[in-house]
């Protein structure tokens, strides 16, 4: 697949460094408008009930999924990533958001949930 793999790597880097450094309101500022809004309380929430600390994971452990949306102008990928945890590495904690690519550098970040797999 094309598709902006520097861009959708910045803004999995985004995220993830959102919840390592505990920056809710933040992250929630990212989130989709409407009733399906997080709040930056929901957020906290999620994290602090997980029995684990969130950290950046390094360079190597950086991965992702992502998959385009397809027929959007501009064009938007739905992305998974994994949180990292100090105890376990890969956590079952995934960062579910949508990176949508706009001319030149520039990208978007709507943030939708973390969640359990």
């Amino acid at each position: 697949m094309d598709y902006p793999e520097g861009k959708i790597r910045a803004a999995v880097q985004t995220v993830l460094g959102m919840l390592a450094q505990k920056q809710y309101q933040a992250l929630a500022n990212l989130t989709a408008p409407g009733p399906e809004h997080l709040q930056a309380e929901d957020i906290q929430r999620t994290i602090e009930s997980y029995p684990g600390t969130v950290r950046m994971p390094d360079e190597n452990e950086l991965k992702f999924d992502a998959v385009e949306v397809e027929g959007l102008s501009p064009r938007q990928f739905s992305v998974d990533a994994p949180v990292f945890t100090v105890e376990e590495g890969r956590s079952d904690l995934t960062a579910r958001m949508t990176v949508i690519d706009n001319k030149g550098e520039d990208y978007e970040i709507v943030f939708y949930d973390v969640w359990v797999m």
